[in-house]
């Protein structure tokens, strides 16, 4: 399946970037260790205009493997269930083996990760000193062996697809039966109705807490940016369950369809794309206060740093909020076939 021209397009792509990005490691972590903002001498200059290099490569790999995301879905969803046997969307042709949910889940929690760098970068970009260049080109370290890992398990899922295979689909895998199965990681025995109940308590919490960033200073300064991202973090999970158990009968008029891939194509008006975007916006954005938390120790940029702590905070309550309204509008507009 290696031999196939889209998975040949996004395999050079990664490739290309990890490569960068290893570079970038090379220097940034050089710039990092010589890095003096107070200094005027040649070297530092050097330094200076050899970070700009750096923030550039980051922020293309950054700006691909986002990208890539959305091509890896699209790759799994549309191009490979006519080739792969019993596969009629994503659900299928990750089933295909061991390493196709496992590099999903890489692939997201590298976007987001490369995100919060932007995060940092821009930061960053504010001030002429650039006082988090060092901790900024650190972090590289714990980006670069996640990019790694997700293009090698990216790899060896194409690479270990067997078309000849019948794989299992989303009216097996994310059915309430069947849970003693091989792949019983993924069925969703759930009652519906708790998992809806705790998502909307999930939500007024979210919200609490993102209020309390916004209005109380002694909130931000102290455990504020850290309860938020565990927060947006738990939030995204049981988001993810409410959809698949219960508004996704809505998306497709049938109480038994509850795939989570099906509502990315057009007949379903792309809702998927939508959805799934807002809540990546709202993980990014409570994960972001934690980012905004360890900036603001630095002195010279805590002002800034309280000001985009806040931002992020409005951010994720407002992608939350749009996210509710959008799937209680779908629930209420698209009612299922009984």
């Amino acid at each position: 399946m290696i031999n196939d021209y889209w998975i040949i397009t996004l395999f050079i792509g990664e490739v290309i970037s990890l490569a960068l990005l290893v570079y970038a490691v090379f220097l940034g972590l050089r710039i990092a260790f010589k890095w003096d903002a107070g200094s005027s001498s040649t070297a530092q200059l050097g330094l200076e205009r050899r970070s700009y290099l750096v923030s550039t490569l980051v922020m293309y790999v950054a700006s691909f493997e986002m990208l890539s995301l959305w091509l890896f879905v699209i790759i799994i969803n549309d191009h490979l269930p006519p080739l792969i046997r019993g596969a009629m969307c994503g659900t299928g042709s990750l089933n295909a083996n061991e390493y196709g949910w496992i590099a999903l889940i890489l692939k997201i929690a590298e976007s987001i990760v490369l995100a919060l760098w932007l995060v940092a970068h821009r930061l960053d970009g504010r001030f002429p000193e650039y006082p988090l260049t060092r901790e900024k080109f650190v972090l590289l370290l714990l980006v670069a062996p996640l990019v790694l890992a997700t293009v090698v398990l990216q790899t060896l899922y194409f690479l270990n697809i067997n078309p000849n295979i019948i794989t299992t689909c989303c009216s097996i895998t994310f059915s309430s039966i069947n849970v003693g199965s091989h792949r019983g990681s993924l069925q969703l025995a759930i009652n519906e109705d708790l998992i809806v109940r705790v998502w909307y308590g999930m939500l007024v919490v979210g919200f609490v807490f993102d209020a309390l960033i916004v209005f109380s200073e002694r909130w931000l300064r102290t455990v504020g940016p850290v309860v938020v991202p565990i927060t947006g973090i738990v939030i995204c999970v049981v988001t993810v369950f409410a959809i698949v158990n219960h508004y996704a009968k809505y998306i497709y008029g049938m109480p038994s369809h509850r795939c989570p891939f099906d509502m990315l194509w057009s007949e379903y008006y792309y809702v998927g794309y939508l959805i799934y975007g807002l809540l990546m916006i709202s993980t990014i954005s409570s994960i972001s206060t934690a980012v905004m938390k360890l900036a603001r120790k630095k002195k010279s940029i805590q002002a800034e740093a309280t000001i985009l702590c806040k931002t992020a905070a409005i951010w994720n309550a407002v992608s939350l909020g749009l996210l509710f309204l959008l799937l209680q509008g779908i629930a209420l507009r698209w009612k299922p076939m009984t």
